[in-house]
């Protein structure tokens, strides 16, 4: 489990017996010795979860380079230096499993988001890419992309309930997601189940995605 701050992890990481690093994705040389770090510690690495993201919003005739800099090197260029430390691990015991956590606003236009949807769009390109270039190591590559889920960063924003109702709203199953929602897509892709389907990026969204297309 990694985090900016390593330890904000350690309650959970004790609970659930898993190692907490510190990794700032701006960074390469966090990302490499994350990666060291893992395998000193657990002798290898089969699965990574790119699950880390960023989101300014801001018009895009208003918004700063640096801002869009910023967010693309979380969301894509982390993404990829991460993957590719992870897969050169992976490519010698025979295979692993990447999945990365994208978002509906990757295919859906929304105002204020120009920065965040791009790097979204960008990250569900790098995923097939990667899934054809690493399928012959054994390596799949896909993504998961969940609409709103009310998490504890998130939970603030949902206590206003005109805001909440207007956004469940937009989804037709008539509800926010849950962190729950996106765990079982993201096991079934790096479990035995999944072990045949690469390069795909999942919706888990109740319909949001397709009520705006």
């Amino acid at each position: 489990m990694t985090s900016r701050d390593a330890s904000t992890l350690a309650p959970l990481a004790e609970r659930l017996g898993a190692l907490p690093l510190e990794l700032e994705l701006s960074r390469p040389e966090q990302i490499e010795a994350a990666v060291d770090a893992t395998i000193e510690a657990l002798g290898g690495l089969d699965i990574l979860v790119n699950n880390a993201g960023l989101s300014i919003h801001a018009e895009a005739l208003e918004l700063d380079v640096a801002d869009w800099d910023r967010v693309f090197e979380t969301n894509l260029r982390g993404v990829f230096l991460l993957s590719r430390a992870a897969a050169r691990v992976m490519k010698g015991r025979g295979g692993g499993r990447i999945v990365n956590l994208s978002s509906p606003f990757a295919r859906v236009g929304l105002p204020r988001r120009a920065a965040y949807s791009a790097s979204k769009a960008g990250l569900e390109q790098l995923t097939r890419t990667l899934a054809v270039e690493w399928a012959p190591y054994g390596i799949t590559v896909n993504a998961v992309s969940p609409t709103t889920v009310v998490t504890e960063t998130r939970a603030e924003l949902f206590r206003d309930e005109e805001a909440r109702q207007a956004r469940t709203r937009q989804i037709p199953l008539g509800r926010l997601g849950t962190p729950e929602d996106v765990v079982g897509p993201v096991l079934l892709l790096c479990g035995e189940a999944g072990s045949f389907v690469t390069g795909e990026t999942i919706l888990v969204d109740g319909g949001y995605t397709v009520r705006r297309w």
